[in-house]
């Protein structure tokens, strides 16, 4: 493959894209179902619809290698009961909002 005008960073992520682009659908699915986040947040899903679940999820992944505890113990279930009890909200500072409480006890001393 040749990449006009690309860093080699550029590069590098194209390569990977493409390596991963060729791991079938059903097998991207099964690994997803795997996850202790899958199993937790999952019935989210129809409930914040496509776009605000991502959303959810991104935020969620960003912070739970940041967590005093074990993330399938300590930190899934816990948000799961938080967000159950909770609107979906509109927007992503919605989201902030709703998670900072939980962050300010869970996370680890910066």
């Amino acid at each position: 493959m040749v990449w006009p005008n690309l860093t080699k960073n550029e590069i590098q992520a194209s390569r990977i894209s493409h390596i991963l682009s060729k791991i079938p659908l059903e097998v991207w699915n099964r690994i997803v179902k795997e996850e202790p986040e899958w199993k937790h947040i999952h019935t989210f899903l129809e409930r914040y619809g496509f776009g605000k679940f991502a959303t959810l999820m991104v935020m969620l992944g960003l912070n739970d290698y940041q967590l005093k505890g074990k993330a399938e113990i300590a930190y899934w279930p816990k948000i799961k009961e938080l967000l159950e009890n909770k609107p979906v909200p509109e927007t992503p500072e919605e989201l902030k909002n709703i998670l900072s409480v939980f962050y300010s006890r869970e996370r680890l001393p910066d």
